[in-house]
């Protein structure tokens, strides 16, 4: 699991010191960039990778591992025959940190399934991950050699841990509560979101 910040770093924020909490926080900072990841719609991690991509008749492309580092090669499936490797001069990457590759010499072929009859028509709503591009992006993570990953993020991941840390011994369904002459509460009805409002609002969605 690629890790969006340190143990080191998370225990300098919650001025503790000590090993005793260690195996607690290092499950809370796994679980929280994992839950980063899954909000943001995309990887973080710097690799390289080769990823399946439905398309949609258009001229762009949308490579979900950004800022993209290089492109090696992109090749459509072919179902029930070759692959067909695209020439490196029929596509430009456009735009690194939107990840956008442009195709010069037509459109990405629609992966939509097509319909049996003469015409074999498209059908929305059933696009397959026909496109393959073997390209390396993201960053590199805290704790790696030449990190670069947004600060932003990595202040996502340690203010979902710090909630978790200060969250721990207490209702995490209970909204509201009154101590007067009678006690009294109020809860939610579903399960409360892992990530703390101030996360969600430092790592944008890529898609919705």
């Amino acid at each position: 699991m690629p890790l969006l910040t340190t143990l080191e770093r998370v225990k300098a924020e919650l001025r503790l010191s000590g090993d005793g909490d260690d195996d607690y926080l290092s499950g809370v900072i796994a679980d929280a960039s994992d839950a980063l990841e899954r909000w943001a719609g995309r990887p973080f991690e710097r690799v390289r990778a080769t990823d399946g991509l439905a398309a949609y008749g258009g001229r762009f492309l949308a490579l979900p591992r950004t800022p993209v580092r290089a492109v090696y090669g992109v090749s459509l499936i072919v179902l029930g025959g070759a692959d067909q490797s695209l020439p490196a001069t029929s596509y430009q990457l456009l735009d690194a940190g939107l990840g956008t590759l442009v195709r010069f010499d037509g459109v990405w072929d629609w992966t939509a399934a097509r319909d049996g009859g003469l015409n074999h028509q498209p059908r929305s709503g059933t696009e397959l991950p026909l496109w393959r591009v073997d390209y390396e992006g993201g960053w590199i993570l805290p704790g790696a050699a030449g990190r670069d990953l947004p600060e932003s993020v990595e202040r996502a991941c340690i203010e979902t841990v710090k909630a978790a840390w200060f969250g721990r011994l207490r209702d995490p369904n209970l909204t509201s509560e009154r101590a007067d002459d009678l006690y009294s509460g109020s809860w939610r009805q579903d399960q409360p979101h892992f990530l703390p409002p101030v996360a969600r609002a430092l790592v944008p969605r890529r898609f919705g």
